[in-house]
């Protein structure tokens, strides 16, 4: 068992799980054990929005890609993730949800016509 996986089983402090869970389930390379793996992924499923809203702060991009592949959130969280990303002034982060809007919902709700 990793030192990572044991604090974060440990902590009561939301911010600190909340960062070992993504450092363990979203780091290259890492090769936990599938039980670890599966407790973070748990954990991360039921707190998606501050999990984006961090990765947001880091911006670490790739990774809300990633977890919007994996069928984490739909196109109502989508949404909501592009005006924190707004908010936030996270302008390359806004961009990229915004392609993977139009690449995977398109935009039902607006007319381009000219």
């Amino acid at each position: 068992m990793e030192w990572r996986y044991e604090k974060f089983m440990e902590t009561k402090q939301a911010p600190l799980k909340l960062r070992l869970a993504l450092e363990g389930y979203l780091s290259p390379g890492e090769q936990g054990e599938e039980k670890e793996r599966q407790a973070y992924e748990d954990y991360l499923r039921r707190r998606v929005r501050p999990a984006v809203e961090m990765l947001m702060e880091q911006n670490r991009i790739e990774d809300i890609l990633r977890m919007e592949e994996q069928g984490w959130f739909g196109a109502r969280e989508l949404d909501e993730f592009i005006s924190m990303a707004a908010k936030k002034g996270k302008t390359a982060c806004w961009m990229d949800l915004v392609r993977r809007k139009a690449e995977h919902y398109g935009f039902p709700d607006r007319d381009f016509s000219l």
